[in-house]
């Protein structure tokens, strides 16, 4: 899983905000996180992963939109 956090101002002038916890599929493919479409609008993002697939040692995070 994963936390996101946002902000629409860097450096921030506070603590990030908050927007939501998350689950990855296990896929190489495209995912959507229909959650986020509810946040604030924001500029920056933050993410902080709190558990990966088996051994592996890098992200395959490579894209956000």
């Amino acid at each position: 899983g994963m936390q996101v956090f946002g902000s629409s101002k860097y450096p921030l002038p506070g603590p990030w905000t908050f927007l939501g916890n998350f689950t990855a599929q296990r896929s190489q493919q495209e995912q959507d996180f229909e959650e986020l479409t509810h946040s604030p609008l924001v500029r920056y993002l933050r993410f902080e992963f709190l558990t990966h697939w088996e051994q592996e040692y890098y992200c395959t995070l490579s894209q956000i939109r």
